[in-house]
């Protein structure tokens, strides 16, 4: 069967994030396909990080370890996640502990870019253009 990113169970992973969350990995991919690659966490094409970045969600190993990890609910630690669940559960918290600090526009920059760099000015308005229509159509159901 093939998987699409619509098809994956956003809500039932990534709870009150989940739109969001379902909204960057539609950016993440953006014009690219998703392929079985992606699906068990293969896939890599970004050349900006040296192709570090790698799944669904275009995570790096460090940004998994920190936000996948991390403590309290409601995104827990389970024996059975795969790498697609496991970088939705870090892409929620993620985005559950940034939204408040810096707004949501922020803290989509900030994943995109990394913190540190987002809190030096870096920004890429392309990216969050992306993700903002991958939002509405995420909302619109279509």
């Amino acid at each position: 069967m093939h998987q699409t990113i619509d098809s994956i169970p956003f809500a039932a992973i990534a709870g009150d994030m989940a739109d969001y969350v379902h909204a960057l990995a539609l950016t993440e991919h953006f014009g690219h396909t998703l392929t079985p690659d992606c699906i068990y966490g293969l896939c890599r094409f970004g050349s900006d990080d040296a192709g570090k970045a790698f799944g669904l969600l275009q995570q790096h190993l460090p940004f998994i370890n920190t936000w996948y990890r991390a403590e309290g609910p409601p995104y827990g630690v389970a024996d059975e996640d795969d790498v697609p669940t496991g970088q939705i559960k870090a892409a929620a918290r993620f985005l559950k502990a940034f939204i408040p600090l810096l707004g949501l526009d922020g803290a989509v920059q900030s994943y995109q870019t990394g913190i540190a760099a987002y809190r030096v000015g870096q920004r890429n308005q392309a990216y969050l253009d992306k993700f903002t229509a991958a939002l509405m159509r995420v909302r619109s159901g279509k």
